[in-house]
């Protein structure tokens, strides 16, 4: 699921807000608080759940069994459209973030995901916001 929303939409002062955003949506919903609850749900079977920030957009996506797609959706639905944004998760992701700028994993992560695309995209649904 993509968002239109990547640091060239940042106002100067806030460079590094959309990255910052992305992180935090992962950290609890209104109605599924617990970070590793929102992991556990896609894991749980096997799946798999990231997301990247670059210059245009920042995206979310989720890899599982065809039958969990509709379930897995909805997760990353409520992720944008529910998060908690608590202040206590926000400097714990603030360190995060400059760990990857510092390894360079940042740039890498969107890099990886926009490369290994499969051939057939038929497979998979991409929606974009």
């Amino acid at each position: 699921m993509g968002v239109r929303c990547g640091s060239r939409h940042e106002a100067p002062g806030l460079e590094g807000m959309a990255h910052l955003v992305e992180h935090m949506l992962f950290k609890g919903t209104k109605s599924i608080p617990s970070p590793s609850k929102i992991s556990e749900l896609i894991e749980i079977s096997g799946g798999s759940l990231n997301a990247a920030t670059d210059y245009e957009t920042t995206v979310y996506w989720c890899r599982v069994l065809s039958e969990k797609a509709e379930e897995s959706l909805q997760l990353l639905f409520q992720l944008i459209t529910e998060p908690l944004l608590r202040p206590v998760d926000l400097e714990l992701e603030r360190k995060v973030i400059i760990e990857e700028i510092k390894t360079g994993m940042s740039e890498s992560i969107l890099n990886f995901v926009l490369t290994s695309l499969p051939e057939r995209y038929d497979k998979y649904i991409i929606i974009a916001i």
